[in-house]
């Protein structure tokens, strides 16, 4: 197992991976989800979910990740317990980081530049699929396109 360090700010929340779905299109937190299993939570989990977390068990860089786990405290916002040098929410971000072979060194350590999109096509697709949606007053077959082509690309029905 790889020993998850971190010395980014972004760290995915509780909240934000019980807001990815299971593959019936039902929340982690449904008492009536018959896919989702507090023992191996993980699982099931919609494909965005695999796209844009690193999470305890989860493959990165070629290499196990053994993030900080228990780190439930209420009296954080967003269910994350403080612990330097680590995921402080026991998850990393996936999404809009670049993978690399941990072989990779980049100025004399292991580090990266990222390009954060400030409008993702995806945006721009919701957007224009809202506003159609409301100058038409019912949805068209170019709003279901469009959301259609977002679901397309992350694999979804």
């Amino acid at each position: 197992m790889y020993e998850a360090g971190s010395w980014n700010e972004l760290y995915p929340t509780q909240n934000l991976v019980n807001a990815y779905e299971t593959t019936n299109g039902m929340l982690v937190t449904d008492p009536d989800n018959t896919l989702y299993d507090d023992q191996n939570p993980y699982a099931n989990r919609d494909l965005r979910f695999y796209q844009s977390i690193v999470y305890n068990g989860s493959e990165w860089e070629g290499n196990i990740m053994s993030m900080v786990t228990n780190t439930v405290d209420d009296s954080k916002s967003g269910l994350c317990k403080p612990v330097l040098g680590k995921a402080r929410c026991g998850y990393g971000p996936r999404k809009f980081i670049e993978e690399l072979p941990t072989s990779t060194n980049l100025y004399g350590g292991y580090a990266q530049d990222n390009y954060w999109p400030f409008f993702r096509y995806a945006e721009i697709l919701l957007n224009y699929a809202e506003a159609q949606n409301e100058a038409l007053g019912a949805s068209d077959q170019s709003v279901y396109d469009a959301v259609n082509d977002i679901r397309a690309r992350a694999g979804l029905p």
